[in-house]
This record gives structure tokens, sequence and C-alpha cells, in this order.
């Protein structure tokens, strides 16, 4: 049960993107207004603290685990003295090869492709798409982007080498898209106010695997973090975290791996009334420091 109302942000990036099909963005500036707004207009306040009751205010969270939350994100929060979770892909520390939803904008929309169509099969769907044009391409990256993301990352990484050599598009992991390593996430929870969760070892939407891989990738997930930081980790975040991302049996093994909550991506308050395992965050987009305001304001207000 929690006890205190508050509102619980989520951000994934900040950098500036030259494409960014999902909004995971926010630029340095940006982030900066963003949070010396929370700290003029609201009560900042961890994670936990919120969950048990301790403090009633606003949580920051981040997911994934991408470089930039270790280079960029922590020392403006330092500045402005704003708590943070930061929630890590553990299987992907200091990993090359770029996150597979960024390796299919690289090769669908952040290039020419060199053939004008690209053929695939996932599981028992075959999708044909065409490439010549950018609105073919962006038509084409979100249809594979929704077949691919329910399937394992070991499918999803041999359909993308496939549309890779279909298009000529091979290699090209871009420094701007790098995961943080495990030393820059050690110093990363040195920062003050800095927590870290987990978030699966290598992103699946686990809904749509089995239960023992989801008990492996969540109990995993916890256990390489905690082994890495020699600390306990507590704290879960669902990949993609939609309505299509987990479900009652998800939960169950999130609670079974010991975690005390886990949080969701759907829009809404924390609450008396809400699951500890199913927290809402809102997404933060790449907004100036007043509209922001006016977000956070709004966001707050339904806390009643």
């Amino acid at each position: 049960m929690i006890a205190r109302d508050g509102v619980v942000l989520l951000y994934h990036r900040v950098c500036q993107l030259s494409g960014d099909p999902w909004g995971l963005a926010v630029t340095p500036a940006h982030f900066a207004e963003q949070m010396a707004v929370l700290r003029q207009q609201a009560a900042a306040v961890p994670m936990a603290s919120l969950l048990d009751g301790q403090d009633q205010g606003v949580v920051v969270t981040f997911d994934d685990g991408y470089e930039d939350n270790a280079s960029v994100a922590a020392d403006i929060l330092v500045d402005h003295g704003v708590p943070a979770t930061f929630f890590i892909t553990a299987g992907r520390l200091a990993a090359p090869e770029e996150f597979w939803w960024d390796r299919l904008e690289r090769m669908l929309l952040s290039g020419r492709p060199g053939a004008p169509a690209v053929h695939v099969v996932v599981g028992e769907l075959s999708l044909w798409a065409d490439v010549r044009s950018p609105a073919a391409r962006k038509r084409a990256h979100e249809a594979l982007y929704w077949r691919l993301r329910p399937q394992p990352p070991s499918l999803i990484d041999g359909v993308l080498d496939d549309v890779e050599q279909q298009l000529g598009a091979a290699g090209g992991n871009r420094r701007t898209h790098r995961m943080m390593s495990p030393t820059q996430l050690r110093n990363l929870a040195g920062h003050p106010g800095v927590d870290i969760g987990a978030h699966t070892l290598t992103h699946p939407q686990l809904a749509t695997q089995p239960a023992d891989v989801q008990r492996h990738e969540i109990a995993g997930s916890k256990e390489h973090l905690q082994a890495l930081l020699d600390a306990e980790v507590s704290l879960f975040a669902y990949p993609y975290g939609d309505l299509q991302a987990f479900d009652a049996t998800t939960k169950e093994l999130v609670d079974e791996a010991g975690f005390d909550a886990a949080c969701a991506v759907r829009a809404g308050p924390v609450e008396a009334a809400t699951d500890p395992f199913d927290v809402p965050r809102h997404v933060v987009g790449d907004w100036d420091g007043a509209t922001f305001h006016e977000r956070l304001d709004r966001w707050w207000t339904a806390t009643g």
C-alpha cells in the first residue's frame, strides 16, 4: 500500500539527436530548465521515499541506461539538487551494439537504403515494405517496430541482421547511442540522490516471453546489478511499460524476485490505491521550462 500521493516522471535520454522517432530525447538545455522548474514548483523526492510514505512529491526516473544518463543528466540533477532513479538494462552495460530500435531507426530513417524494398519474416509473419521514399521508410519503420517488439531479443537481432544485409546498411554503431559502462554506472550510483533500479537483462517485452525467460530476465538483472554495485536493488521498471509489456504473471515474478515496486509507462498519479507493482509514470517530452511547468501543474493537480 502506498501512503502518500505523488507524480513520477519518465525520461530516457538527455542529448541532442538528429533522429528521434519515439521522442525519447530531451536536450540538455531543456532538461536543465525542467529541473529548475521542478525545484521551484514541487518537492523532488526519491522513489523509495514516495512509495513507503515518507515523502509526498515528484520523482524523476530514467529507463534503459544510455551513456548520456551518466555523462550529462547526472550533473544537471546534482546541480539542481534533484534525486533520481535510473533503471538499467543490466545485460547491456558497455554493449557495443545499439539497442534494436535504434538500429532499426539508423537503417531506415537516418540514411538512404541501398535497396528499393525490404522483405522480412518474423515468426509466421511475412512483411514486404517499400523503402524508396521518406514517407515509405517511415511506414516501414513503424510496421517493423511493432512486429519485432513482442519477439525474443535473439530473433529481433537475426531479423535486423537480414534487413541490414538487404539494405546495405552494415555497421555504423553511433557514439551518441552508446550504453553506459559498468564503471560509469558505479560512478553514477555514487552521486548524491541517485538510486539504481533494474530493467531486465536484455529489454524484452516480458508478457510475450515464457515464464522461465521472464524469471531469468527479472531476477537476473537484480542479481547482476547487486553484484556490480555491492548494494541492494529494490526497484524495477518493465521494458516498454505499456499494457502489452507486462501482465499478472510478470508482476508476480517481480514480487517473487524480491523487488519492492515496479514502474509502468502510463500516465496517472501515484495515490493510496496504486498497485506498487504497477506504478504509473508520465513520459516527459523535449519541452522548454514553461511547457514543462504547465504539464507538471496539470499532473500534480490530478493527484487531488
